[in-house]
């Protein structure tokens, strides 16, 4: 079903609850006819390699009908700011 990624353990173990969490997609697969993601209001269709960002304030959903498996690594972490010299 749709939802938002709360990350409420990871928020927890970083003693911190408004720590910005970020999940990372990565198809490593072309999209097949039945598969889909989508987030916000965009259904996305990708390629292998193509890789999606959200937090926790991003409302997505993701499934599979087809006859193929979706495959994708998912990645998921907090967010911290660095400053580049």
């Amino acid at each position: 079903p749709i939802h938002y990624d709360k990350m409420h353990s990871l928020k927890e173990l970083s003693g911190d609850e408004n720590q910005t969490v970020l999940r990372f997609y990565i198809f490593l697969e072309d999209w097949k006819q039945g598969q889909f993601l989508f987030a916000i209001d965009s259904v996305l269709q990708w390629k292998k390699g193509d890789i999606y960002c959200w937090d926790d304030t991003v409302l997505h959903g993701s499934a599979n009908v087809g006859l193929h498996p979706k495959i994708g690594l998912t990645i998921t972490g907090p967010y911290k700011a660095v400053e580049v010299d």
